[in-house]
């Protein structure tokens, strides 16, 4: 059966093969050829059910292959031989009512024909201040102009998982960044097609196939920064913060003293130095000149039971007295980051909260006295200082080796040879990201002359939870079996030091400054455990 009528050359869609009078009675409704099947290829199925309107709007621009910076027109069908519309036919029927773009369409069809011609510069004015959201945007045109891709690797997230942040501040940054890289446009149903691709599970791939048709070569760049925000543990302004700081190409020197890391795993300059002598500090100084902007001090023997054994050695790497002394030498006045430690506090006693910076620090070993000394040396000798108490610190292994296992990969090396290990039931803590100590720092540093009302941060995680609970947290996400956690009480074994017993913090004083969203256990594990996967 032909599918055009010979006649007007419309496409056939209903035959009437039985007539009483001139009312049709049988109607066959017949399906469309597989060569007029329309689809969007690149959608999830999920949105073509449930959002017709953008099935419309990317199979427009599927049509007129549309791309910044590029437009391919398809040829024309051929004329017909014969029938309506051939050469020389003399019964010329008007074309049928197209299903074109509604006036919307035509918005945006006119706005990407605009893009593609070199626009006429305007005279130059004032630069905007700084902070402004017209400052902001500003940025963010030239990241994209630049091709600037963030650097700040988080572990990245995949499509459908819960972002870290809330929704309507994820949506503010996407309008943003449509608002940018498609300037005078109405967004509105694109933002929506983002926030649909992005929360819909499926290869990354697919999206940005999906929206390369509104936003062409910038496409990959754009999902790559919505996946740097999605992963980030800071707020939207503190994001924008440290990724400003990162994009001045400052450079970054690293200390060690026992064991030089390869330069190539790092990225950074490396010096030897002794910070319980001060040898070596003067030539770090030296070669970053005196454009210093921050020091981050994380030195520390930080074993408690080592402390306790080497009490001497303990206090003279922890206190930065020589640190200090070099510090007071330059003619800069660079920022101190101090990182300091949770068993400052006694953990007896624990307030319903958790402790917080206004409560009485009483450490109970060797390892806590040192590290609370050291506070009050940075607090009486340098006033541009912050100090950060974190607690247990989870995260990935670091690039280079360190002389102890770190908590997390103890627990994880147990648990994967199902190898029986003791874990506390009674003794709390509340552990903290790695990266969100990084990003309280970026933050601090992009901030560095910023002056403060508070110099003293608690840094927890958001759960308080016991040893046993996180090696337990830990076999759930890894899929092992928790027959190897074995569940004592802390007085069960003797130990080299005294540990405090419920040492969780409240960090709402962190979390409202320098807005760190802290990071859940859950999600540290679940990027640690996918990270150490072998590539298929």
């Amino acid at each position: 059966m032909q599918r055009r009528c010979p006649l007007c050359n419309q496409t056939i869609t209903k035959v009437a093969s039985k007539f009483v009078g001139s009312k049709p009675q049988t109607l066959s409704v017949l399906a469309p050829p597989p060569s007029e099947e329309r689809s969007v290829p690149g959608l999830p199925a999920v949105l073509e059910d449930s959002a017709p309107l953008l099935q419309r709007l990317h199979a427009f621009f599927e049509h007129e292959r549309y791309s910044l910076g590029r437009r391919t027109t398809p040829a024309p069908p051929p004329r017909p031989r014969w029938g309506p519309g051939s050469v020389g036919h003399a019964r010329r029927q008007p074309p049928p009512p197209a299903a074109g773009p509604s006036p919307y369409f035509q918005r945006l069809q006119r706005h990407a024909r605009s893009m593609r011609q070199p626009a006429t510069p305007a005279a130059p004015g004032p630069p905007p201040a700084a902070g402004t959201a017209e400052e902001i945007l500003g940025w963010r045109r030239a990241v994209y102009a630049e091709g600037t891709w963030t650097r700040i690797q988080w572990p990245l997230q995949e499509r459908g998982v819960e972002p870290r942040r809330s929704r309507a501040e994820l949506r503010a940054w996407v309008l943003r960044e449509l608002q940018v890289l498609l300037p005078g446009v109405d967004c509105t149903l694109i933002l929506t097609l983002v926030l649909a691709l992005f929360g819909t599970p499926g290869p990354h791939a697919d999206a940005i196939r999906a929206l390369d048709c509104f936003l062409g070569t910038r496409t990959a760049h754009f999902w790559h920064e919505l996946r740097v925000l999605s992963a980030s543990p800071l707020s939207l302004p503190a994001h924008d913060h440290a990724l400003r700081a990162a994009r001045t190409g400052a450079l970054v020197v690293a200390t060690h003293h026992t064991t030089r890391p390869a330069a190539e795993k790092t990225r950074v300059e490396w010096h030897w130095v002794d910070l319980t002598s001060g040898d070596g500090l003067a030539d770090c100084f030296s070669a970053l000149g005196p454009e210093l902007v921050a020091v981050v001090n994380c030195a520390a023997a930080s074993a408690p039971a080592f402390c306790e054994q080497n009490a001497d050695h303990a206090a003279a790497l922890n206190v930065p007295h020589q640190l200090l002394k070099s510090l007071a030498g330059l003619a800069a006045t660079p920022l101190l980051i101090h990182i300091s430690t949770d068993q400052v506090y006694a953990g007896t006693g624990t307030p319903a909260a958790g402790w917080s910076e206004d409560c009485k620090p009483q450490p109970v070993n060797v390892y806590g006295a040192t590290k609370l000394e050291a506070e009050r040396a940075v607090q009486a000798s340098w006033p541009k200082h912050v100090i950060l108490r974190p607690s247990i610190i989870v995260g990935p292994p670091p690039p280079f080796p360190v002389h102890r296992p770190l908590f997390l990969q103890f627990v994880l090396s147990a648990l994967s040879q199902q190898k029986p290990t003791t874990f506390f039931t009674d003794e709390w803590r509340c552990p903290v990201s790695v990266h969100d100590i990084v990003a309280a720092c970026l933050r601090l540093i992009a901030e560095a002359d910023k002056p403060r009302a508070h110099r003293l941060y608690n840094m927890g995680g958001p759960h308080r939870l016991s040893r046993a609970e996180m090696a337990e947290a830990a076999a759930a996400v890894g899929g092992w079996s928790t027959a190897a956690v074995l569940r004592q009480p802390a007085a069960s074994v003797t130990r080299a030091a005294p540990s405090p017993q419920d040492i969780a913090m409240d960090s709402s004083l962190c979390a409202a400054d320098l807005g760190v969203h802290a990071t859940p256990l859950e999600s540290v594990l679940r990027a640690v455990c996918a990270a150490a996967q072998p590539d298929p």
